[in-house]
């Protein structure tokens, strides 16, 4: 694939950082289908400049491997620089999914610090500023974007970052794939219970700025 099939105005957008929500792993530890494309589609918004750096979230798994080093280690192959890469291991949920890649860029300021156009090299390694930076990229696959939204735009609703959600392509045999059908038909009680649960959740909060010392 040379490019992502999203449109042009989408695509001349840059964000500062790509959230890219994991997906299962096999019982060996190995990468599923959806969480490979999830991975091709970030690193090829990172290879292409569209997205300065890659966060991957995904927590612990029955065989022991979490999804977020699954991931890097997928985006490794492809190329993409470690000093690019962010992962946060402990989400199990979409849910914590949200809290948590809030939380971990809102308390450590050193994913900021790289030079993207909205930041100042004055500015690197501060924290996010209210509207000061380009909305930060949720990538996932389209069946799962209707509950990341609900659960970034609700735990998330405090922490002054803007979302934008871009799906990862489905796979081009996907009306005869079963299982990527029962994974999107799952996704319609699972909406209406984080449609609950995403607002039980305390959403994180930047931390107070302190005085200036003179």
């Amino acid at each position: 694939m040379d490019r992502p099939p999203i449109s042009n105005r989408e695509w001349q957008k840059v964000a500062p950082i790509a959230v890219i929500l994991g997906a299962r792993l096999h019982p060996d530890g190995t990468a599923s289908a959806a969480l490979l494309r999830r991975v091709s589609f970030g690193c090829h918004l990172h290879q292409r400049g569209n997205v300065g750096k890659i966060l991957m979230t995904g927590g612990v798994t029955p065989s022991g491997r979490t999804e977020a080093a699954e991931m890097a280690a997928q985006a490794r192959r492809l190329g993409i620089p470690e000093t690019d890469l962010i992962t946060e291991s402990q989400a199990r949920t979409t849910r914590e999914n949200a809290l948590y890649t809030c939380h971990l860029l809102l308390h450590d300021h050193r994913h900021w610090s790289y030079d993207h156009p909205q930041t100042s090299r004055t500015e690197q390694g501060s924290p996010p500023k209210q509207n000061a930076l380009k909305p930060i990229v949720v990538v996932t696959d389209l069946y799962h974007l209707p509950r990341a939204w609900l659960a970034f735009r609700i735990i998330g609703r405090h922490s002054g970052f803007k979302f934008r959600f871009l799906p990862c392509p489905p796979p081009p045999d996907s009306l005869r794939r079963p299982g990527y059908w029962r994974s999107a038909l799952r996704e319609i009680p699972a909406f209406a219970a984080d449609l609950v649960r995403c607002w039980l959740v305390r959403p994180p909060r930047p931390s107070p700025t302190p005085p200036e010392t003179r």
